[in-house]
């Protein structure tokens, strides 16, 4: 019978004795290890949340932009939608900008 440890990832030395120790490496180590021991019902339950969250997260932006850009109907002048839509991409710029400042 094997043991729980044997079925973890070991690291890998080079020839100098040398463990690799990336931050890449430990990271992909560290997933591969918890896909192998634990709960594979959680890790689908996870990805599902995951793929739920992202798909509201399209569907929800494309209908806001869809009311913005549908958002005047007298059809004078500039379409105050897309005005608005413009306004908040710029300040999510410098929201942003100044969050990597």
């Amino acid at each position: 019978m094997s043991s729980a440890k044997d079925s973890l990832i070991q690291p890998r030395s080079d020839s100098s004795g040398q463990y690799n120790s990336s931050l890449l490496v430990l990271k992909t180590r560290s997933l591969l290890n918890s896909f192998a021991r634990g709960s594979k019902s959680g890790a689908f339950f996870i990805l599902l949340l995951v793929i739920l969250v992202v798909w509201g997260e399209v569907v929800g932006t494309l209908k806001t932009v869809d009311f913005l850009i549908h958002f005047d109907t007298i059809k004078v002048g500039p379409n105050i939608g897309l005005i608005i839509l413009q306004r908040l991409l710029e300040g999510a710029f410098i929201v942003l900008s100044a969050g990597v400042a």
